[in-house]
């Protein structure tokens, strides 16, 4: 039978105190970390989550010391009966095959082909897993309650409903996510207990202070943990290219020379396109394939008359060769005019759009990009801003000072170039 609730002190905390410590959890830079962006748009392959969930299992195995921590210096005997609760069903109850360390172990073997008794555990690791005991075993009762109970309980539906999206877009067999399905349905209760025991000191001196202060603590342990992991993943990216470009070896010593050569009519590869008259957007990417090509991604921009592509911004910088026609290029809050032969050179992560001016001809464009080397560092980022329906780098719409000089020549109107909504981004941006 379920222990009856935790008493309440003669003074409690506000109910809107917990709830304004909740608002400030769920609005916390945390659930913007790197990593679970990549997890939310299923950026990661199972490379990627054995290395994640490889160092992950460390936190894994040490929670319900997390827990027992926090009851060696938990005075009131009422909150460790309770407590032993949540360690009863982190046992698997009457179940110990259940037992959610065993659990994971299973998911790690079975759904991602990890030996879990083969793992080494990064220092970066080990140290988040000592803090996270450390913090629930402060000398501020307040504020280890907070730690435990806002800080690491009370975001596991949420987190493990991250980790699951992106588990199941690298294709993890469903079978194995069960330990994931465990705590989404179970950890909300095991947070209401945490929450509980932290009310029930509502009436310490500095109670929602220091309550702001274990959930935070929390909160900032497992984002720097979560950051360490993604730099894990860019390194082991960048790897290969640095080994190659160390090695100081020619690539390409038996590739035929012209294969080097892209001649003009030469068949490209078809990256994307869009096109939404309403919106003046109607453009194609193609890209030039060259062997031993590593940091370099050249493409070939095609916009139509009168058209755009959209305002929006991206990791890689790049060179625009206008090939053919005139048109604007919008880099930061200036438009700048270009013509065939001009050169423009874009900064990463500006946002910029470009234009065509011309009623008549295509605007050509050689976007010359670092792709390679920046995909390397980052992942398969297209994925995550260029290609998402509401990918965050499509940006505000862009201003302009009126129609382009042809148009007042021809006595066409000019489309309005406007931002795209999320309905018409079902394609991507230019480069």
């Amino acid at each position: 039978m379920p222990l009856p609730p935790m008493p309440s002190p003669a003074l409690v905390a506000p109910g809107d105190a917990l709830a304004a410590l909740r608002a400030l959890r769920d609005a916390h830079p945390f659930w913007d970390n790197p990593l679970l962006v990549d997890l939310r748009a299923g950026a990661l392959d199972l490379a990627a989550l054995q290395e994640v969930f490889g160092q992950y299992a460390a936190w894994s195995r040490a929670f319900t010391r997390c827990l027992a921590a926090y009851m060696a210096r938990c005075e009131d005997d009422h909150a460790r009966a309770r407590l032993i609760e949540n360690l009863w069903d982190e046992g698997g109850g009457a179940d110990p095959s259940r037992r959610h360390s065993l659990l994971f172990a299973q998911f790690l073997e079975h759904g991602l082909g990890l030996q879990p008794d083969a793992l080494v555990f990064d220092p970066e690791t080990r140290a988040f897993v000592d803090a996270n005991i450390a913090g629930a075993s402060g000398e501020d009762p307040v504020a280890a309650a907070a730690f435990l109970s806002l800080g690491v309980e009370g975001i596991v539906a949420r987190l493990y409903g991250d980790f699951v999206v992106g588990l199941r877009a690298a294709g993890v067999d469903e079978g194995w996510l069960v330990f994931f399905h465990a705590h989404i349905e179970c950890d909300d209760a095991h947070a209401a207990t945490l929450e509980e025991i932290l009310t029930a000191q509502g009436g310490a001196p500095g109670f929602e202070a220091s309550a702001r202060a274990g959930m935070v603590a929390a909160l900032e342990l497992r984002d720097r943990f979560f950051r360490h992991l993604h730099t894990r993943l860019a390194r082991r990216r960048l790897a290969p290219l640095l080994d190659r470009i160390a090695d100081r070896l020619p690539l390409g010593a038996d590739v035929p020379p012209e294969a080097f050569v892209h001649r003009a009519g030469a068949a490209t590869t078809s990256v994307y396109a869009n096109k939404n008259l309403r919106l003046g957007i109607d453009f194609s990417v193609e890209r030039l394939s060259f062997p031993e090509a590593q940091a370099m991604d050249p493409r070939v921009v095609r916009i139509r008359p009168g058209m755009a592509n959209e305002r929006h911004r991206h990791a890689h910088e790049t060179l625009f060769v206008v090939l053919q026609g005139r048109g604007e290029v919008l880099l930061g809050d200036a438009w700048r005019v270009i013509t065939a032969g001009d050169v423009a050179f874009v900064p990463r992560w500006i946002f910029h759009q470009t234009r065509n001016t011309s009623y008549s001809r295509d605007l050509v464009v050689l976007a010359i990009t670092d792709f390679g080397l920046t995909s390397a560092v980052l992942g398969d980022y297209d994925r995550r801003t260029r290609l998402a329906l509401a990918g965050e780098d499509a940006g505000p719409p862009a201003e302009h000072a009126g129609p382009p000089a042809e148009a007042s020549r021809t006595g066409v109107t000019a489309p309005a170039v406007e931002r795209t909504t999320e309905a018409s981004r079902t394609r991507v941006t230019g480069p």
